[in-house]
């Protein structure tokens, strides 16, 4: 399991539940994608890493209630940013399959994960 050092999202007043979920879901999107979390918070434009930070976006808006401007504190970027990788993978996943077997595979864990 990924270990995500508590001080990874400074400035970001989160409860203890919203950054359990968190948690859990990078370290879901880590676990199925093979991304480490400083690449996903990295600025690198790279095919596989992008994907990720764009699931991890994805997942973020999907599974909690935290805002555009917060998810993208949390991947690095700004809310705009965090807004495209979520609309991306809303609109390609049904036929693009890595991205779909990705997102099914993160749900699925999830679904384990957060009650």
């Amino acid at each position: 399991m990924l270990q995500i050092n508590p001080y990874s999202f400074p400035g970001l007043r989160l409860t203890p539940k919203t950054k359990s979920e968190v948690k859990d879901i990078i370290s879901a999107v880590y676990e199925v994608t093979k991304i480490s979390w400083a690449e996903i918070a990295s600025g690198s434009r790279l095919m596989e890493i992008k994907d990720a930070r764009h699931l991890l976006a994805y997942f973020l808006r999907e599974k909690t209630s935290l805002t555009w401007m917060k998810i993208g504190n949390i991947i690095n970027k700004d809310h705009s940013s965090a807004m495209h990788g979520h609309k991306k993978v809303k609109e390609t996943r049904h036929f693009d399959k890595q991205l779909n077997n990705y997102a099914s595979k993160i749900t699925e864990l999830l679904s384990t994960q957060i009650n």
